[in-house]
């Protein structure tokens, strides 16, 4: 049975100690987790998802073709995409029993899930236990994003993993200039995956660069070399974007046909971007 132990702030639960906090976010995980598990096929389609799914089918023929399987680039907009989401609800329309919009639905809602642990790791990097567990609690009762994980491949991915690399920008900080390894590719992979959803993830190398920069300029004012400074600096910021960008680029076959000007021409594209939708409920 669960004993607390007030003075310790620990709950004990057949034999195994957990912070408390950490014991009520687990329990708000579950329950999460279980309303995904039950309700993902009750929602419908939107209108994003049907071409979606097809890039991810188009993405796996291009690879199939040796790269030269060029209907992937005739499509309206979807190759200005990564490719991520839409490859794995592709592949996992093809191994489980389910209609092949309804695995898309349970890959989304499961990466939903995840951007639900961001935001709890996020708030306990900030504010420890407490702030953590209401970070996850307000995310999943805000109507957007819950009902959203199921049916947007394209926003609540991004949205995931771009949460991830704000928090590993931001746990970096505290650990600068002695940055683990582990750390730096951690930070690269998800700011990869971000760019592997949407070229708009290309702001969190600014963010990295502000942020690392002014912890360094801290640090030299707290008696650190400027020649140690930038030692470290250039190497860390230089390492995490290559990581980024070889994640990003197997993702999305046009910054890999174009990877030094294709995320650029993307994003100047979707700075004007302008397209009419019709929805049907």
């Amino acid at each position: 049975m669960a004993q607390i132990d007030n003075q310790t702030d620990t709950i004990t639960l057949w034999g195994y100690s957990l912070k408390r906090w950490s014991f009520y976010t687990y329990i708000l995980l579950s329950v999460h987790g279980f309303m995904i598990l039950a309700t993902f096929l009750d929602y419908g389609l939107t209108t994003d998802e049907p071409p979606l799914l097809n890039y991810g089918l188009d993405i796996l023929r291009w690879y199939k073709s040796g790269f030269t399987y060029q209907p992937i680039f005739e499509t309206t907009n979807t190759w200005l995409y990564g490719g991520l989401v839409h490859v794995l609800g592709y592949v996992l329309s093809q191994v489980l029993p389910l209609s092949s919009f309804d695995s898309y639905h349970l890959c989304c809602a499961i990466i939903g899930f995840l951007g639900v642990v961001a935001a709890y790791r996020i708030g306990y990097l900030l504010g420890g236990g407490p702030a953590g567990f209401l970070a996850a609690l307000f995310l999943i009762l805000t109507p957007r994003y819950y009902g959203h994980i199921f049916n947007n491949p394209k926003d609540i991915p991004f949205a995931v993993f771009y949460l991830w690399s704000v928090y590993w920008i931001l746990r970096g900080l505290g650990s600068l200039p002695e940055l683990p390894k582990d750390w730096i590719w951690k930070t690269g992979l998800a700011i990869g995956l971000t760019l592997g959803c949407r070229v708009a993830g290309l702001v969190l190398f600014f963010y990295l660069g502000l942020f690392w920069g002014l912890r360094y300029v801290l640090l030299i004012w707290e008696g650190l070399s400027v020649r140690e400074a930038v030692r470290q600096f250039v190497p860390q910021t230089v390492a995490v974007v290559a990581v980024a960008y070889v994640v990003m680029l197997p993702l999305w076959p046009w910054a890999m046909m174009n990877p030094i000007t294709g995320p650029f021409e993307a994003m100047g594209y979707f700075s004007k971007f302008l397209e009419p939708h019709f929805s049907y409920f």
